[in-house]
């Protein structure tokens, strides 16, 4: 049995950067019309935000998607390029209008690894994964992301691999299981 803690969930209105729109076919792929929402239907002229802010909840748990996008990751990290197109092909079919390309093909396991990610992050926007997948995309595969927000005051970014990534241990918790070790800082 699989069980997830979560809290309480307000979705609040979060701008989409132009990396990640531009990674989706506005006209094909199904998912740019389900996760974003243009904000000049309310005389604004920003850009692309989350549909989350809808009202609805977020979607909690594991999914079929995502583990489609395991069983891809883990295909093409074992060297079988072709099952991992396989996994996300499937994926992908129920993604894009029917009559439209979106079958695609690697090389090899370096290309296939590298298309599951691009799909991963199309596919699990705004779920809550970006997250772990930053840290550990940097941390077995080199991938060196830094995450950079400009704000009005400001560019503030979080270079790989940075202990500012991670919160502080609770005290309790390390007394309670000495053998726990405090995170760096």
């Amino acid at each position: 049995m699989l069980f997830e803690k979560s809290g309480p969930m307000i979705s609040p209105i979060v701008y989409t950067n132009t990396a990640l729109l531009s990674m989706y076919d506005p006209v094909a792929d199904l998912r740019f019309k389900t996760y974003f929402f243009n904000d000049k239907a309310f005389g604004q002229n920003f850009g692309y935000f989350s549909n989350e802010w809808s009202g609805r909840s977020a979607a909690k748990g594991i999914s079929v998607p995502e583990t489609y996008l395991i069983r891809a990751e883990a295909h093409a990290r074992l060297g079988h390029a072709a099952e991992a197109m396989q996994d996300i092909n499937t994926l992908r079919a129920n993604r894009y209008k029917l009559g439209t390309a979106y079958m695609l093909s690697a090389a090899d396991a370096a290309e296939a690894l590298s298309l599951v990610k691009a799909e991963r992050r199309r596919e699990m926007a705004f779920r809550g994964s970006r997250w772990f997948d930053i840290r550990r995309y940097n941390m077995f595969d080199n991938d060196n992301i830094t995450v950079t927000h400009a704000l009005p005051d400001g560019n503030f970014s979080l270079p790989p691999n940075s202990n500012r990534t991670v919160l502080p241990i609770g005290r309790k918790y390390i007394a309670m299981n000495p053998e726990i070790t405090q995170n760096p800082r």
